[in-house]
């Protein structure tokens, strides 16, 4: 069991759903993973969901600000990165060609976060622990697997996170086609990238969330059945597992993965 309580610097720690309604979606990932919730206040009229699997916080969702919501934006996921400083990153991320999305600001006494957006125009989150680490597990079914990046500029992006993070890039082909990046820190893969093509329907820039299931096929189905719908056909890579995209009846995109064996957890 891989206990998410400590992250180092540069690791991919938490992410949270951004919900056009939050009873829809709690119903929808509720009954496809098999979470359980804790709605905990935030500020007047606003609560921060926990998702729990099995007593363990896997992940979050809040709902959708009124400006976005009434522009139509469809949910999404958001992932966060556990940071040092969420001042200095953001100092940093400018210095390299990134924007401040969101500067840094304090949430109660859990953490100090921030939000990025890269050259690519993608947005990150920075999340300076105190109290909250992160999740409390990844790396198993109904909990994170794996980030990924969707970039129209694999070259200057991953530039950008090499200097920001102190990542390094290995090239490998994409069994869909083209060269697939996987980041790594020291000996340990982060996240993974690819460019960003006309085939994929003029999808934006964004950074993507995998959770692990146990079979994709079976969740693939009862995401349908649930109202979700499959955005991309199932892929199966050697030694890494089989995996597709799911949607979920607002629009909210993430990926499933069905590792290869018990060991090969992510990429």
């Amino acid at each position: 069991m891989s206990e998410g309580k400590e992250y180092a610097p540069g690791s991919f720690c938490w992410a949270d759903l951004v919900a056009k309604e939050v009873g829809v979606a709690r119903d929808f990932y509720t009954s496809l993973f098999g979470w359980t919730f804790e709605d905990r206040p935030v500020m007047e009229e606003a609560v921060y969901t926990i998702f729990s699997k099995d007593g363990k916080q896997t992940c979050a969702m809040f709902e959708m600000f009124p400006g976005m919501l009434e522009s139509g934006h469809p949910s999404f996921w958001q992932s966060y990165v556990s940071v040092e400083s969420a001042d200095e990153t953001v100092k940093k991320a400018v210095e390299l060609g990134g924007q401040a999305a969101q500067e840094p600001c304090d949430v109660f006494d859990v953490g100090r976060m921030a939000m990025i957006r890269d050259p690519g125009e993608a947005f990150l989150c920075l999340w300076q622990p105190r109290a909250h680490k992160g999740a409390d597990v990844m790396n198993e079914p109904g909990a994170l697997v794996w980030n990924e990046l969707l970039t129209k500029d694999v070259e200057r992006t991953g530039t950008f996170y090499a200097g920001l993070f102190g990542w390094t890039g290995t090239v490998m082909p994409n069994p869909a086609g083209g060269d697939y990046t996987v980041f790594m820190n020291g000996e340990e893969p982060r996240a993974g990238m690819l460019e960003l093509t006309p085939e994929m329907g003029g999808m934006p820039p964004h950074w993507g969330v995998y959770f692990q299931v146990e079979n994709f096929d079976a969740a693939l189905e009862k995401a349908i059945g649930l109202g979700g719908q499959g955005t991309f056909p199932p892929m199966e890579v050697p030694d890494v597992g089989r995996f597709g995209g799911i949607m979920d009846p607002q629009g909210a995109c993430f990926t499933a993965m069905e590792p290869a064996g018990p060991e090969d957890c992510s990429l």
